[in-house]
């Protein structure tokens, strides 16, 4: 009888064991097939996240090459003006997170394109305008002048003009490009186009002859970085 039942409790732990085993063997299964889903998943969203990004990147890049590509510098001033506007406006408008592209020249003389109403320009630009800001800054006649495009008439009106307090010769974006022989990035600060954090894209124009004409930029918001972790994590 004794020896029976010592057979039966070596079964009895026989079977124990012979089922730990088995569960423990299904557990490092399940957890191998859940990391390595995981790490599928993350490396998709870190693809993801990597293709939105440079998706905005490019964007910046994009539209000042296209502004290099158009020789601003080989055109009168109204002119140059018409094809900057024509070229700029597209970016701005078809990607929320380009909030502004703009040229300055050597003389100080400034073209942009943007969507934010600057805080000084409150109560002088009507609510719902349409289209995009424009500013204009002619150093030959001593005027910063900023429009917006009527919805009614479709015509643009101007919604200020002053003496021109603003030299984009002295801004960093400005300096920086003037050092290089093509595109930089700046780093993140404080955007005068929107008052938030973001980048800037800016190019250098430059004659045949190796004189500096101009530099482009092109103003990306910084809050896409966050919105990509947000919308991949």
């Amino acid at each position: 009888m004794s020896r029976r039942v010592t057979l039966t409790v070596l079964a009895i732990l026989l079977l124990t064991a012979a089922g730990g085993a088995f569960i423990f063997h299904q557990y490092t299964q399940s957890r191998d097939t859940l990391i390595e889903a995981a790490e599928r998943h993350l490396q998709q969203a870190v693809s993801d996240a990597i293709k939105e990004a440079n998706r905005v990147l490019l964007a910046a890049v994009s539209a000042a090459n296209q502004l290099h590509a158009a020789d601003l510098r080989g055109l009168d001033l109204q002119e140059a003006e018409r094809v900057f506007f024509a070229i700029a406006s597209y970016p701005v408008l078809s990607n929320s997170q380009v909030l502004s592209v703009y040229v300055a020249t050597t003389d100080g003389s400034f073209l942009q394109v943007q969507h934010t109403v600057p805080s000084d320009l409150f109560g002088m630009v009507p609510m719902g305008y349409d289209y995009v800001l424009r500013r204009v800054i002619r150093r030959a006649t001593d005027r910063d002048s900023w429009y917006y495009r009527d919805k009614q008439t479709e015509e643009w009106e101007r919604a200020r003009a002053a003496h021109p307090e603003y030299d984009p010769r002295q801004e960093g974006w400005y300096k920086n490009a003037a050092q290089q022989q093509g595109g930089i990035w700046s780093d993140p600060y404080v955007l005068a186009s929107s008052g938030d954090i973001g980048m800037t894209f800016s190019m250098p124009i430059v004659a045949p002859n190796g004189q500096l004409w101009g530099i482009i930029g092109v103003d990306i918001a910084g809050s896409f970085l966050s919105e990509v972790v947000r919308d991949y994590r």
